[in-house]
């Protein structure tokens, strides 16, 4: 994201980008653009952003949706940097945790995203509002249990900022009285048509409806059914109002869903026309700043972007990727001329911010931050602003979420009805969902894979050695220590694609976390112990085997898989990000402080195990010059061949060490978790593949493990393998 930030700020200018603005990405974790995309544009809607983060500044209270977002927002917020990538991990984890709905890997709707959203943040707070209430009259000892449950919830900021009043008006044809009923909304849904507009599709949702036949109206005048005229206008215009464009609708002929990509223009100003007559400042004007776009070409595959105007330019978040488009770009978001069926990036979800009112002798001029927000189903969803952008690559999507949940007015047969305008908050309707196809990362596959093998490897090993007696050897036992590092390594990066994909738990994911750090982490101190073996080995050569060797690689044993747990159980004690985005590192939960440690060490214990081998290639250099002097060997002679074969294999050793560890701890010391997931995943896979040389370098190359694996295998030993003399080389 380096480069791409470096290009954003420098075709934003120095100069022009605005003052405490922020401009970051959201990382996706597995078809969660549907979110990413409505929270960058609920992020650049002032008011709500403003509320969110002086709910932040409040004491803290139980962990939910909320606090999630707040925290969020607050991250974005305080960012050092003005432009980057954020994970909203943490949110998406609560969300998924508390509604089955959003609890998988497939693609959601953006709208029904954000209906769930507004209604459980409005919920959460008239609870707290009601037990703070609670809470003060209990210690001022004047509860009242009796009444305390008839109170009606009372308004929130969600409704101060979002929500507006229906009036359905009916008008009895026969003695002309007119009835109505008032209903709060949230946002307005409306039927799109072949190239018309937002105007266009308004005018249709306030068209007088004649109630007729079987479907008259009774009146209480007459005492008696009449026939009607039904019609819908907006009483109260709210702060910030959200549109939606219902862009599916149901072929019987095909008997599917299908998109209806037409052209529908949005302007960036909107005037609402189809006011009641005592609407509060009907001559409100609307400012475009959000869109939510579908781009694809029908409702089972698709992406969501968002396009937000942030003060006097537009911009396109697409996941981790923002980019500043120009205004004319928009255009490109209307739809599709043609009604032939393919990939479209049309808008879905509409915001305009309320920016001003013409003056009038009798009413003030009223200022502030409004924006409308038009909502396509499964064309284009946004909430804010929203630039334009690319076409990004589509991915299946599931048409579950269109939902045939009451709307007002008709739609005409088939048609999609997933917004319920009623009495706020309108209830949520959870449908039925098939089983989740599961869409996954290539990069944890990749992992998952690399696991296995390292798995099946290492169990081999530390399998031979637990059988065999006669590898009891303080070498053996410091092979058979890095091999089951590395099994439980393995095992960890299997544990946790199971319990990110297959068994979701944030607990258990954490302890997996815990237990690759805990494994890696005994690997390349094993890995240490075994340098510092091979070099007493040479160093002490006549006293190695002594009780004393033994008592020393015991205690090494337990000093390095004893320092080991204790770094896999910081994640878990609680030394992790959570809740904390800001101080989360490349690798998550872990902190920056967490990992910079891990990588001074790493790098410490390198500069460490490359001395050592130094001191042994000296070391055996030395022996076989004295050799040489004794027997007079040419320096062409085997011996000193071979002796130079034993050093270039240790070269080898140290060399593919550092080249599977060394980008990877570099890389965590100067990245933090604004970077892409590519590039951790790019210096991650490589360091697993350490686990999956170790075997091959330290235990399979040993004659005395070779042995035991062709007796274990075969149940015999080849001649050629049992006469093999021992020579530097295997040093």
């Amino acid at each position: 994201m380096g480069a791409n930030a470096s290009a954003l700020e420098k075709e934003i200018g120095s100069e022009q980008f605005p003052v405490n603005e922020h401009y970051f990405g959201l990382v996706n974790f597995g078809n969660t653009c549907y979110c990413n995309s409505v929270l960058q544009a609920l992020y650049f809607c002032r008011p709500f952003r403003e509320k969110i983060l002086a709910y932040r500044s409040q004491p803290r209270r139980k962990e939910n949706l909320l606090t999630c977002l707040a925290d969020l927002f607050h991250s974005i917020a305080n960012q050092k940097r003005k432009v980057g990538v954020i994970p909203p991990k943490k949110f998406i984890t609560r969300l998924r945790k508390e509604n089955e709905l959003f609890d998988n890997y497939m693609q959601q709707d953006a709208h029904e995203f954000l209906n769930y959203l507004l209604n459980t943040i409005a919920d959460l707070l008239q609870e707290e509002r009601k037990q703070d209430k609670q809470n003060g009259k209990l210690a001022n000892g004047t509860l009242d249990s009796q009444n305390n449950n008839s109170t009606p919830p009372s308004s929130t900021w969600v409704h101060e900022i979002f929500q507006g009043t229906l009036t359905n008006e009916t008008r009895c044809l026969t003695c002309e009285t007119i009835s109505s009923k008032d209903e709060d909304f949230l946002d307005l849904s409306v039927d799109v048509e072949q190239n018309t507009s937002i105007t266009h599709c308004l005018r249709g949702f306030s068209n007088t409806e004649t109630l007729c036949s079987e479907y008259k109206y009774y009146c209480e005048e007459c005492r008696s059914k009449q026939e009607a005229h039904k019609r819908m206008r907006v009483k109260k215009l709210p702060m910030i109002l959200a549109l939606h464009l219902k862009r599916f609708k149901y072929m019987e002929q095909l008997q599917r869903y299908t998109k209806l990509s037409y052209r529908v223009v949005f302007p960036l100003e909107l005037r609402l026309f189809n006011t009641s007559g005592d609407a509060t400042n009907p001559e409100r004007l609307y400012d475009l700043v959000a869109v939510v776009v579908h781009c694809g070409s029908g409702p089972n595959r698709g992406h969501y972007i968002a396009i937000v105007k942030s003060h006097d330019f537009w911009l396109l978040f697409d996941d981790d990727i923002v980019e500043k488009i120009d205004a004319q770009a928009i255009e490109e978001f209307y739809g599709l001329t043609s009604e032939i069926s393919k990939n479209s990036e049309s808008g879905f979800l509409l915001q305009r911010h309320l920016t001003h009112t013409p003056p009038h002798p009798s009413k003030p001029t009223l200022a502030g931050l409004h924006a409308a927000v038009t909502l396509d189903a499964m064309q284009s969803q946004g909430l804010l602003n929203v630039t334009g952008g690319r076409m990004s690559e589509e991915v299946p999507v599931s048409p579950s979420w269109l939902a045939q949940e009451p709307t007002w007015g008709s739609s005409g047969a088939g048609s999609i009805e997933n917004i319920t305008v009623g009495t706020y908050p309108p209830a949520v309707v959870l449908p039925a969902r098939p089983p989740a196809e599961l869409l996954v990362n290539p990069w944890d596959i990749v992992l998952c894979s690399s696991g296995t093998l390292i798995a099946c490897e290492n169990a081999l090993v530390v399998l031979v050695i637990w059988q065999n007696p006669a590898l009891r050897a303080p070498m053996f036992l410091l092979i058979g220590s890095l091999a089951l590092a590395d099994l439980l390594a393995g095992l960890g990066l299997v544990l946790h694609f199971t319990f990110a994909y297959l068994l979701r738990s944030d607990s258990a994911q954490l302890l997996t976390v815990g237990l690759v750090v805990a494994s890696f982490s005994a690997s390349v101190f094993s890995l240490l112990a075994i340098t510092i073996d091979r070099y007493l080995s040479l160093y002490y050569a006549l006293t190695y085997n002594s009780e004393r060797t033994a008592a020393f690689t015991y205690t090494m044993l337990v000093l390095l898989w004893g320092v080991s747990l204790c770094l896999g159980l910081l994640p878990v004690t609680g030394v992790n990000c959570l809740g904390q985005e800001a101080n989360c590192s490349v690798v998550w939960p872990l902190t920056k402080n967490n990992v910079a440690v891990l990588s001074v060490s790493f790098l410490l214990l390198f500069g460490l195990m490359l001395q050592l081998y130094v001191q042994i290639c000296k070391i055996v250099m030395r022996h076989a010059h004295q050799i040489a002097l004794q027997h007079h060997f040419l320096a062409a002679s085997p011996h000193y061949v071979t002796t130079r074969k034993g050093v270039s294999t240790l070269a080898i050793i140290l060399g593919t060490f550092a080249a599977c560890w060394m980008p990877f701890t570099v890389y965590s010391l100067i990245a933090d978790y604004t970077y892409p997931p590519l590039y951790t995943y790019a210096m991650l896979v490589p360091a697993t593949y350490n686990s999956v040389i170790n075997p091959v370098i330290y235990a399979f190359r040993n004659q005395e493990i070779q042995k035991a694996l062709w007796l274990v295998c075969c149940g015999c030993i080849p001649a050629s393998v049992a006469q093999r003399a021992r020579t530097p080389s295997d040093v």
